[in-house]
């Protein structure tokens, strides 16, 4: 597939328009469905608001993938970490309309890292930091599960906070 500046334009273009069409279908089935955030003492928006924002982004993603690369030239470390990402993005939203248990979703961060780090995707070094360089195998693994997992949560923590809003 070439790399072109043409073929970066044609992505980004193209990734602009398909989230213009799907982010309002989304959010429409969201509200249908009862995927909303309902105000609340916390909560600064008076009205509920559709929690299917990364949901219509990766399924944006996913469709450029299809439509511009093709899964035929995809690695299958890529596809081991497209599909743990995906994973933690759909029980994220079925954690946005059950409440999952955190027992159950820490369970399932963790199986997806492992899944991301198997795939090659995991910290080699330290950089020296606390005079750590270079780090065993077994090390790399296990900083690496602990580190996406902890990145995970700590984002997640955010999560509840309102922290812009339209005026």
């Amino acid at each position: 597939m070439p790399h072109t500046f043409i073929f970066y334009l044609l992505g980004t273009i193209l990734s602009f328009v398909l989230s213009l069409i799907f982010m309002p279908v989304f959010s429409m089935t969201a509200i249908k469905i009862g995927l909303v955030d309902k105000p609340d003492h916390r909560k600064k928006h008076q009205n509920h608001i559709p929690l299917v924002g990364g949901l219509a982004i990766g399924f944006t993603l996913l469709l450029l993938i299809f439509l511009l690369i093709g899964m035929e030239h995809i690695s299958g470390s890529a596809l081991k970490l497209m599909g743990g990402s995906y994973v933690l993005l759909v029980i994220g939203a079925i954690d946005d309309k059950y409440d999952v248990k955190a027992l159950t979703k820490l369970i399932i961060q963790l199986i997806c890292a492992t899944i991301i780090a198997m795939a090659g995707y995991k910290l080699t070094s330290m950089y020296g930091i606390l005079g750590f360089y270079e780090l065993p195998v077994s090390m790399q693994y296990l900083f690496s599960i602990l580190l996406v997992t902890g990145v995970i949560n700590a984002f997640n923590l955010m999560d509840g906070i309102d922290g812009w809003q339209a005026a």
